[in-house]
């Protein structure tokens, strides 16, 4: 194989730039984790040349802590992302999708988990995990047969799975 770099933008430093992409044919947009500042946005950079190139990187009015999202495309060609925002940043993550066949913009979105404490299983106890906040982090998903399947981990020591059923994202 042979692998060709592009740089996406210039203009701002993202900090840790951890990146995912969603394609539509040859337009693809890369939506990049946010610098580490206070109210802070999603960037993006779109590509229409199947990313051979890409515009500027620039803020998003997406609220997005920085951390890594992940972004992927459902049977019925919407797409979907997912992200952190909350206080303090990582205790929730959030699932958006687009309308069928669009890059965006998010037009639904549900809270995967977090948001209070009752989202850590009573049996995280045991592991030492009960504090009043929790970092949910590192989402990846795939679709398969209606499910999406998102694993994601837990103060960077535990490991999730959640199985949303694609028409529940309706």
């Amino acid at each position: 194989m042979r692998w060709t770099v592009v740089p996406i933008g210039s203009e701002v430093h993202p900090g840790y730039p951890e990146t995912t992409v969603m394609v539509r044919g040859r337009d693809v947009l890369a939506v990049v984790r946010p610098p580490k500042v206070e109210g802070t946005t999603a960037l993006a950079a779109l590509s229409h040349d199947g990313g051979r190139s890409f515009g500027p990187l620039q803020p998003t009015d997406l609220p997005m802590h920085e951390s890594k999202p992940f972004a992927g495309r459902l049977a019925d060609g919407r797409h979907y992302l997912i992200w952190n925002e909350g206080v303090p940043g990582r205790d929730t993550l959030w699932i958006g999708v687009t309308e069928p066949g669009s890059l965006g913009p998010i037009v639904r979105v549900w809270r995967l988990v977090g948001g209070d404490e009752s989202a850590l299983p009573l049996e995280m106890r045991e592991l030492g995990e009960t504090g009043a906040t929790h970092e949910w982090a590192y989402p990846e998903a795939v679709a398969h047969d209606g499910v999406l399947y998102v694993v994601f981990s837990l103060n960077k020591r535990h490991c999730f799975m959640a199985k949303v059923s694609e028409s529940a994202l309706d």
